[in-house]
């Protein structure tokens, strides 16, 4: 789970799931903000719980999810309802549907349906393309974690060096501190170069501030370019 609030952040042994740590992290929550989740996060009580803070919700949810159609919105967006099955209570939430093509390098197409519920009932107020769009900004996330597991540890699956929990949260956050400066540094070339930080590759700059402070790592190991 994404959260949007600097600060917030839950570790936990390797059998904790995630579920069970994001509970831990609605206090974070308040009015006025937006929740993101991917699909292993909706349920019943995990929503009832976040939209209980007044933060709106944004989760994606499986093909399993059941979702019964109360009522077709102007814009093709419906009305559902989610269901607590012991005390039959339910919840009010907007069902988005969507779908994205795909193709590859080779040009193969390939198509995957997206269904997201949200708290944000009011098609005139929010409406379906700008929450899809906000939606697949969530995936910034996944790329974030690409970058330091692969071109910033080198691409090695050891475990993490350090043997005690605090360790291993000092280790972490080492790790998104060099992460960060590193961004810093696109970033700030980018606007004394007038070229947007984006399209500048992590990898190489990575590589470049390597170099100039003389650190003997692993080279980011060969594939895909950054663009």
């Amino acid at each position: 789970m994404r959260h949007p609030r600097r600060g917030g952040r839950c570790l936990g042994p390797f059998a904790t799931g995630e579920r069970t740590l994001a509970h831990r992290l609605l206090h974070h929550l308040k009015a006025g903000m937006l929740l993101l989740a991917d699909r292993g996060f909706p349920s019943f009580t995990l929503w009832e719980k976040a939209a209980a803070t007044g933060a709106d919700l944004l989760w994606r949810v499986s093909d399993s999810f059941r979702l019964p159609v109360v009522e077709v919105l102007p814009d093709g967006t419906c009305l559902s309802r989610l269901r607590e099955q012991r005390t039959k209570r339910t919840i009010d939430v907007r069902v988005i549907e969507y779908t994205i093509t795909r193709t590859d390098e080779h040009g193969s197409q390939t198509t995957e349906l997206f269904c997201l519920i949200t708290t944000l009932l009011d098609p005139q107020t929010a409406p379906a393309a700008e929450l899809a769009e906000l939606y697949a900004r969530r995936w910034t996330s996944e790329t974030i974690y690409r970058h330091i597991k692969i071109e910033q540890r080198g691409g090695r699956t050891a475990t993490l060096r350090s043997n005690s929990p605090a360790m291993v949260e000092q280790e972490l956050w080492a790790m998104l501190c060099v992460y960060q400066a590193t961004r810093q540094l696109t970033t700030d070339t980018g606007h004394e170069h007038h070229l947007p930080p984006g399209h500048i590759s992590f990898k190489n700059a990575l590589n470049a501030a390597r170099r100039t402070v003389g650190a003997d790592f692993p080279p980011s190991p060969p594939g895909r370019q950054d663009p």
